[in-house]
């Protein structure tokens, strides 16, 4: 077992005796690889059974890891090292007057996501598009899988094409979004903003009038059509479904009954909705 052993000796022969003792130490048996191809640098170790004291690692002279030996076979993973040569020093501290240090060099090579902040309007069908290539610089092959995390939850897995592309169409709500993208042990991470199609015209609201138009107008984007969308209208507690014209425009009307039971001085709130984009206004009550 790795650490330090006590030991006694004793000799009896040819009319003689002679007695001595002391200690040695074992050194736990330690593997460190010296290329990484696509993955994170994992110390292997092999202590013994019952083994006194602990490993401590370095990285190109940082601490990284510190780990107590529990008997057996371990794995310290040095996941937070990047893309090149480090120098590796593991310091087997056995007892506290006593430490022993091995050296390594470990290369570690990974493939490479070639990927650029977006904009795109809402619902437009564009697609966020990243390109893998291996650590040699070139594209991958057709059919590796590429995840894509948006806002922290996974989103989706593809696989690429014969040129080393993956690509998902994004259809969350207008706002900048952060998009990680990971391929084996590679990652990047991007901002994609989603702009706003949905305009709410803004109104007077006045508690004396017939009746209230509220008007909303959907942009013009590739692949979607303008009329027949559905916009949901809100007035205070009132609700309004209507479907946009062929240039997109809709249109609400709220009765002089609703705006007489409004008070005037204060102030309300309206919206409207088309599918995951709310545009609201508040505006304070007339006479």
């Amino acid at each position: 077992a790795s650490g330090q052993h006590y030991f006694e000796l004793n000799y009896d022969g040819d009319n003689s005796f002679s007695y001595d003792e002391g200690l040695f130490v074992v050194y736990p048996t330690i593997t460190v690889p010296k290329t990484i191809i696509d993955g994170s640098p994992t110390i292997s170790v092999n202590s013994g059974d019952d083994p006194v004291g602990s490993l401590i690692v370095y990285a190109d002279g940082k601490k990284v890891r510190e780990v107590d030996l529990d008997g057996g076979k371990q794995s310290i993973s040095l996941s937070s090292l990047d893309v090149g040569k480090h120098a590796i020093s593991i310091v087997y501290d056995a007892w506290d007057e006593m430490t022993y240090t091995q050296n390594y060099t470990v290369n570690i090579k990974k493939a490479s996501i070639i990927a650029k902040d977006m904009k795109m309007d809402y619902l437009s069908g564009s697609k966020f598009k990243v390109q893998i290539k291996d650590y040699k610089g070139k594209a991958v092959k057709k059919g590796q899988k590429v995840t894509f995390y948006v806002d922290g939850k996974k989103f989706k897995t593809v696989k690429t094409d014969s040129k080393g592309y993956a690509s998902v169409v994004l259809t969350h709500p207008p706002k900048e979004h952060t998009v990680k993208v990971v391929y084996k042990a590679t990652s990047v991470t991007k901002k994609v903003t989603v702009k706003k199609i949905l305009t709410l015209k803004k109104v007077t609201v006045k508690r004396s009038a017939k009746q209230l138009v509220l008007t909303a107008t959907l942009k013009k984007v590739k692949d979607l059509k303008l009329k027949d969308q559905q916009i949901t209208f809100k007035f205070g507690k009132n609700k309004y479904v209507v479907k946009t014209n062929s240039r997109g425009v809709a249109t609400a009307k709220v009765l002089g009954s609703v705006l007489k039971a409004l008070k005037v001085g204060n102030s309300i709130t309206y919206q409207a909705t088309y599918a995951k984009e709310t545009e609201k206004l508040t505006v304070k009550i007339a006479k």
